[in-house]
């Protein structure tokens, strides 16, 4: 299967192209043909690789046992929708560019989580309904950026070359531009929009169906994959006291304090960290081309979330003083030392 995919043809040629059409300065552009070419191979490429996989599992149903068909099944489905979530921008078209939600595969999550064979069974009529309206949601959204990006890229070709010769001529260009780009904009969205609702009612339905500790794993997995600037916080410390808990020298007393810590800690840090997605996911605030009255939402939205995350840097600052209480230097040190707060520069949420 490496090998086979190793050596696809379509992407050298794909790369090929990608380089002639590279858009350059002055009157070193692309054509429109060379543009046009690159995005028939980028079509063309995930059609051969995914056909690539379907062989590949068709070999692996050769070998492996009749009960693990149908879960040989999923993982492909799971990978054929990857290959089209994969290759287009990942960022929600809708609301905040914090989300990630339009790329997410719940039923891969699902998956990675390892659930047993019973719980399969309990969720199958789910999971078998997001596989029916999935991939075709995954293989839209992917024409519909593809679509969107070709056409950008052939006008920002002609603009470039438009200011070299007539620099007046570019404004009207670029009021064109934005003209032409309303529709195959309006389509990534509705794309965007169809997904992001498939999960989020799909998520629904398994959370209700699924037992506690597996639905809390899924709910956390998600927050992580849909909203992962949400998670990118350096003053974190989960991996400290995880370390923590691992040295050998600990006494029973700090055991018990780096345990209990953990619990409030991780706790109190996931209500602060869904608090900051609630608002995000609630909200279809678009940055770009904000009217007045809605630039005026976005920086009261801005207000909100930097209030929670100036509260949980506050929660963080308590537990590495916690842990500065609780271990030595020469642990501290062995736990790959700890973090400091966020400055106060830190807490405008959208850079």
């Amino acid at each position: 299967y490496l090998e086979r995919m190793s050596s696809l043809e379509i992407l050298d040629q794909l790369r090929d192209a990608r380089n002639e059409a590279r858009v350059g300065s002055g009157s070193e552009q692309p054509s429109k043909d060379k543009i046009n070419r690159v995005y028939t191979l980028r079509r063309q490429a995930i059609e051969t690789v995914i056909s690539t996989e379907k062989s590949f599992f068709e070999d692996l149903r050769a070998i492996v046992d009749n009960d693990k068909e149908q879960l040989l099944n999923r993982v492909g489905h799971c990978r054929h929708r990857r290959a089209y979530a994969g290759s287009v921008n990942a960022q929600y078209s809708l609301g905040s560019d914090h989300s990630n939600e339009a790329v997410v595969d719940v039923v891969s999550l699902l998956l990675e989580e390892q659930p047993s064979e019973e719980t399969i069974q309990r969720v199958d009529n789910v999971i078998t309904q997001y596989e029916e309206n999935a991939l075709q949601a995954f293989r839209n959204r992917f024409e519909a950026q593809l679509q969107m990006q070709q056409l950008a890229d052939q006008w920002t070709a002609e603009i470039t070359l438009a200011a070299q010769e007539d620099i007046t001529a570019v404004i009207e260009l670029q009021n064109q531009y934005r003209a032409v780009m309303k529709q195959p904009t309006s389509l990534v969205q509705q794309t965007d929009l169809a997904i992001v609702e498939l999960n989020r009612d799909t998520l629904s339905q398994l959370l209700i169906q699924l037992p506690d500790q597996l639905a809390n794993s899924l709910q956390t997995a998600y927050n992580h994959a849909a909203y992962p600037s949400i998670y990118q916080d350096p003053s974190r410390v989960e991996r400290q006291i995880a370390a923590a808990l691992k040295l050998d020298d600990l006494t029973p007393s700090q055991r018990e304090q780096l345990v209990n810590l953990g619990s409030t800690y991780l706790n109190e840090y996931e209500k602060f960290s869904e608090e900051m997605i609630d608002q995000l996911s609630t909200s279809s605030i678009n940055v770009v081309g904000l009217e007045p009255e809605a630039f005026r939402a976005w920086q009261e939205q801005q207000q909100q979330l930097a209030k929670v995350k100036f509260d949980r840097n506050e929660l963080n600052g308590r537990a590495i003083s916690q842990l500065r209480i609780i271990l030595n230097e020469e642990q501290i040190s062995r736990i790959g030392g700890l973090p400091e707060p966020l400055g106060e520069d830190d807490f405008y949420f959208y850079r």
